[in-house]
């Protein structure tokens, strides 16, 4: 009995604190939304001492994911993937309530936007919008952001249009900010289509509200723009005043590595070489691996330019190490996410709420198993490629060298001499290609699923049509025209009189399946109807043959074509009758 009272006792116990914890969730989701505007490092403190497994409420969960997404992204943490926010997307996409709709499609936008899949976050973004009050946050978000992305796939006309709509409605608003943000994005889209002109208006006007509403962030990004459009226009000394402009106004607590950038590039423009250099070097300090790349890059430019080869290989090795760098986190970043969401965060979460030993162990055993099961999918299927791939190349290499011969054929034909030799030697080759070409045929078909689906019906007792769907055989019919391509248009330029579903039949009597398998694969009623369609093939054949003949016995009373004609009607008759009994034999 006393096992049954202490399954009883653990049982209430945890009943209790799980009550307990979902009771408390609830307040503290409110106090986390009450703060995230003003205070998101303080809500996002809140709400990562909570966990998603622990809310057994939809609601709750769905409005958890949510706020935990907005609080990292107000902190300006990098969305790993979209598997959070989805959650929130999937309980409010049929709610009525459109403020929180609204909010779960902006912020699935931004996790995308971060992930650089601006197709995605272009669909989110103006699903957003058709629910969005259009006098009420997040609307000039859904707007700037929308036209980010549309500036990112260099669809510079919608992202025009799209700003200008966030102006107007900045304007009804009386948003400063708004108006601030909408008028610098005109700027910066006039800026990447070479019109200065344009872009150093939309920028003058974002710098006075800047100015009007003193902010120095503000302040030190517009002028930093003025001072690049200035830079591409070649006006370097109205560039070098607009980047000390930047640096003046900068607070004192962000990071200028970009601001040292610019104007060491813009004091090399000057020929200013060593102040160029000083600038550039405070900028590495604290600069991105993307900002450095460019840094040591200009550095390897200007040692260059001043003959110190060693310095400058040195800044060019540093920025290629850069370079690969962001490949490196271009390729790997979605994969290393997925090993850290999956592998480790969730693993350990899983692992902590376990108490039992033998649950723990079970966790571990099926994780470790699923990854060995996809690890052992890919490897397969990657070795498949790589042996498509192989034997792809081979048949091609087999086709240029079948071509070759032609080609020599008709030479030789066109020559005074016969000479017989090189026929022959030439038809030895033919064969030989046209038996390898059958054989990288197979192995090509060995590589596809089909090929396992027939060695199981060749292989089963009990051969009957109804263990294989319709869509396997035409699945199986597609496979292997695909991979006798070249041997069936071969055939097909020998013997015209062939139908598809005859070279089909030869293909599958070339593999050496059984009646019964054949009869399967080719739907045949009967096998009397296999019978015929091989009697059929080889009268055809016959008659080929027999009209061969009667071309040879004319062209021999002839003498005057008798040489070089006759010997390419029999290599031609030879090689046609050899190709066929490989096939059919």
């Amino acid at each position: 009995m006393k096992p049954n009272y202490l399954t009883i006792l653990i049982t209430t116990l945890c009943i209790f604190f799980n009550a307990c914890h979902n009771s408390n969730t609830a307040p503290q989701l409110q106090l986390a939304d009450s703060l995230i505007d003003k205070r998101a490092d303080s809500a996002l403190c809140i709400l990562e001492k909570l966990s998603i497994e622990e809310i057994s409420n939809k609601s709750a969960k769905a409005m958890y994911a949510l706020l935990l997404t907005e609080a990292l992204d107000k902190n300006f943490k990098s969305h790993r993937n979209d598997s959070l926010i989805l959650i929130a997307v999937d309980y409010y996409k049929d709610n009525s309530n459109n403020k929180l709709k609204t909010k779960a499609y902006y912020y699935l936008g931004r996790v995308y936007q971060d992930n650089k899949e601006y197709i995605k976050a272009t669909e989110a973004y103006l699903t957003a919008l058709k629910t969005a009050s259009p006098t009420q946050a997040p609307i000039l978000q859904i707007y700037n952001n929308l036209a980010l992305c549309y500036e990112s796939q260099e669809f510079y006309l919608p992202a025009i249009k799209t700003y200008k709509e966030s102006y107007a409605t900045a304007e009804k608003m009386q948003d400063k900010y708004g108006i601030l943000h909408a008028t610098r994005g005109l700027g910066n889209v006039y800026a990447i289509q070479d019109e200065e002109e344009k872009a150093l208006s939309y920028y003058q006007k974002a710098l006075s509200i800047a100015q009007s509403i003193k902010d120095s962030l503000w302040e030190n990004a517009i002028f930093c723009d003025i001072a690049k459009v200035y830079d591409d226009q070649g006006l370097y000394i109205e560039a070098k005043k607009q980047i000390d402009l930047a640096l003046r106004y900068a607070p004192s607590n962000i990071n200028l590595s970009p601001t040292y950038f610019w104007k060491g590039s813009i004091l090399y423009n000057l020929e200013e070489t060593d102040s160029a250099i000083h600038y550039l070097s405070r900028a590495s300090t604290k600069a991105n691996i993307y900002t450095k790349a460019s840094i040591y890059q200009t550095l390897y430019e200007i040692n260059k330019e001043n003959k110190n080869y060693e310095q400058a290989i040195l800044y060019n090795d540093t920025a290629l190490t850069c370079y690969d760098s962001i490949q490196k986190i271009i390729h790997h970043t979605e994969i290393n996410n997925l090993i850290k969401k999956h592998s480790i965060d969730i693993y350990k979460e899983q692992i902590k709420k376990q108490s039992q030993q033998t649950k723990v162990i079970f966790i571990i055993g099926g994780l470790v198993t699923m990854f060995l099961f996809i690890y052992t999918v890919m490897y397969i299927s990657n070795r498949n490629k790589k042996t498509h791939i192989h034997w792809q190349q081979l048949l091609m290499k087999n086709q240029t060298e079948k071509a070759t011969l032609k080609e020599e054929i008709r030479a030789l034909s066109h020559a005074n001499e016969i000479n017989e030799h090189r026929y022959a030697d030439i038809l030895n080759q033919r064969i030989k290609l046209w038996h390898q070409s059958l054989q990288i045929c197979v192995r090509l078909f060995k590589t596809t699923t089909s090929y396992k689906k027939i060695q199981s019906i060749e292989t089963s007792k009990n051969k009957k049509e109804k263990e294989i769907t319709q869509e396997e055989l035409s699945l199986i019919y597609q496979e292997i025209n695909e991979a006798f391509i070249e041997a069936m248009q071969e055939l097909l330029e020998q013997y015209p009189s062939l139908t598809q579903d005859d070279l089909y039949y030869c293909i599958l009597n070339y593999l050496q399946l059984s009646n019964n398998t054949i009869k399967i694969c080719m739907k045949a009623g009967s096998q009397s109807a296999l019978t015929q369609r091989k009697y059929r093939i080889k009268k055809q054949l016959s008659d080929l043959s027999l009209e061969i003949k009667e071309k040879i016995n004319k062209r021999t009373t002839h003498s005057v074509i008798t040489n070089v004609s006759f010997v390419i009607f029999i290599l031609q008759y030879a090689d046609f009758q050899r190709q066929y009994f490989i096939i059919l034999l």
